[in-house]
């Protein structure tokens, strides 16, 4: 499970290669991290 630092640092990379071949899939997952993490913030105090 990676940090919401690595989701972001990644999709910086794949926006400055937009012409490299890539699996979109793979890439999907850094910004779904990153929305995963600010709605876990969201989420009422337990």
């Amino acid at each position: 499970m990676g940090s919401v630092v690595d989701d972001a640092a990644s999709v910086g990379e794949f926006l400055d290669r937009p012409d490299e071949p890539v699996f979109i899939w793979h890439e999907a997952e850094h910004p779904a991290g990153i929305l995963r993490s600010i709605a876990r913030l969201d989420l009422p105090a337990a």
